[in-house]
């Protein structure tokens, strides 16, 4: 009896196994009929979103549209308000439209008019709206603008879905038919049944995958886009079935907070460097929002693909790039990454499917624009590659010498530091160092620096090869005493560069050993030992 129950015992759990098996291999055969193809990194079309107060200039939108094959400008021409009963456009955009894009024309509501919107009159609006287009796109022709269509960004609470229905409704009808009409979207809508009345008062819609949350206090930490929501968000927009642009982030922001951790203001313009360059803030925190490794590849030296905090606590009152900051107040920067955004794209084009009309990217890149990723980062994630830092150094007599006789006599040298790769580096002392092996008691000072926010003799206790070796045994000396010189940034983008004049007692050597690492922006460390010969230096 017992040798009985225990093969039916067995026989039941083979049966399990069996079933377990058929169940697994029935998943993945549904997976693999059902998945969508994904695309192509050079298969899906690009556009922008410009959201500036003035319109892009041409070579800022050449720049953009020619190195990531960008096709499409969504560019805000103005916000609806509501004032006194009366529905009026505020806030035009200034400057000549571009030329020679499919250009959409973008209209967002202010607070005024989001507040009121359950009970603004449907036609009026809509009739404000259709008008404020039909002007908007005489002057883009005007300008020699081709004007492709309409976008409305109003974003209305979730339980006014339907009435933003039948707002739509009313402008398709007082548009011309040959003038798309699209709307952005809200994550959070895709949770009501009233979303598909809305779509289907449009041609498409573009779903934003990013800016869900504005943290109100310094205790919550919620990125501005993540890929892991992006993968989540992606397959919910696609099953809809209605065609779609996915937005995806490529901006980051200031937030200023109280002593006491209470959001006080959001700044969108604020750069970076100038924040982590600063020496009345104190960098008390840096974290990647993310804890895994694109790919989900393991190892310290393995890329990020997440957004960046930083919490920066004032040690006085001052002004940071024109923004007043209180002593004891928090600024936290939220900053994208190639490999953020890199990891963002790679799941839109895997789970999208057929219904993918293009990526748009918020917002366009523009000159002095130091929160948004370059083009160059642009570029690399969209192609599905890395975007490296790459630093190069050059020595060259000082310029205040007059050439190479008189920098021998005078012993003066420049050595200058360019960011050679689009990528950044990590904000911080890691971000940037440059160390240089002298002659011991050659180095009589610095006579400039610009770029780099420290210069420090060092005195080497441990024999060491090459520069950077033996740093257990570096301690700080007079420059008479000094066999190695360390230069640190704390801020080092794309395309930055450093400068440090060098003055040495008699001639300056003929070459200089120097190791630079650098801490990208993907949190990987980078790093490079090379000999510079300084031009001059063999007497020519």
């Amino acid at each position: 009896m017992r040798n009985f129950t225990h093969k039916r015992g067995a026989l039941k759990v083979m049966a399990g196994a069996a079933c377990l098996l058929v169940a697994s291999l029935a998943s993945a055969a549904w997976r693999w009929t059902h998945e969508p193809r994904a695309w192509r990194p050079d298969e899906v079309p690009i556009a922008f979103w410009s959201w500036r107060a003035e319109s892009p200039s041409d070579e800022d939108v050449a720049r953009a549209f020619g190195v990531t094959g960008a096709r499409t400008l969504f560019l805000r021409a103005g916000q609806l308000d509501y004032e006194e009963g009366r529905v009026a456009r505020v806030r035009t955009v200034e400057g000549r439209l571009p030329a020679r894009v499919e250009l959409h024309l973008v209209y967002n509501g202010t607070r005024s008019l989001l507040a009121e919107f359950e009970r603004v009159d449907e036609e009026a609006l809509a009739v404000a709206v259709a008008e404020t287009f039909r002007r908007d796109t005489e002057r883009a022709r005007r300008d020699g603008a081709n004007v492709s269509g309409l976008q409305l960004d109003l974003d209305v609470p979730t339980r006014l879905l339907a009435r933003y229905g039948r707002v739509l409704r009313a402008v398709r009808a007082c548009v011309p038919r040959e003038s798309k009409l699209s709307l952005t979207g809200l994550t959070t809508w895709m949770d009501s049944a009233e979303l598909r009345g809305v779509l289907d008062a449009v041609d498409f819609w573009a779903p934003q995958f990013y800016g869900a949350e504005i943290p109100a206090t310094t205790e919550r930490i919620v990125p501005i886009a993540s890929p892991r929501l992006i993968e989540r968000e992606v397959g919910r927009a696609r099953a809809l079935g209605k065609p779609f642009y996915a937005g995806l982030a490529a901006y980051g922001y200031a937030l200023l907070y109280s002593s006491k951790g209470r959001l006080l203001s959001l700044h969108g313009d604020l750069d970076p460097a100038r924040v982590a360059s600063s020496r009345s803030l104190e960098l008390i925190e840096r974290r990647a929002f993310e804890g895994r490794a694109a790919k989900d590849v393991g190892g310290s030296n393995s890329p990020r693909a997440s957004e960046w905090r930083y919490v920066f606590r004032a040690l006085e009152d001052a002004v940071v790039d024109g923004l007043v900051v209180r002593a004891g107040e928090h600024l936290v920067l939220d900053l994208p990454s190639s490999e953020s955004l890199r990891a963002g794209v790679r799941g839109v084009r895997r789970l999208a499917g057929e219904q993918l009309l293009g990526i748009c990217l918020f917002r366009l890149p523009v000159r002095g624009d130091a929160t948004t990723l370059n083009v160059g980062q642009l570029a690399a994630a969209l192609r599905d590659e890395e975007a490296g830092v790459g630093v190069r150094l050059m020595v060259e007599p000082d310029a205040v010498a007059g050439g190479p006789k008189s920098a021998r006599s005078a012993g003066r040298l420049m050595l200058t530091a360019t960011n050679a790769g689009p990528a950044g580096a990590l904000f911080g002392e890691d971000a940037l160092a440059v160390t240089l092996l002298v002659p011991r008691g050659s180095v009589r000072g610095v006579s400039s620096l610009d770029g780099f926010d420290s210069f420090e003799t060092l005195c080497a206790t441990t024999d060491g090869g090459a520069a950077g070796e033996g740093e257990a045994g570096l301690r700080p000396c007079a420059p008479a005493r000094a066999s190695v010189i360390r230069l640190r940034a704390r801020a080092w983008a794309g395309g930055a560069s450093a400068r440090v004049g060098l003055s040495f007692e008699g001639d300056p050597p003929e070459s200089l050993s120097a190791t630079v690492t650098a801490r990208a922006d993907d949190g990987r460390t980078w790093a490079q030992t090379e000999r510079l010969k300084w031009r001059g230096a063999d007497g020519r």
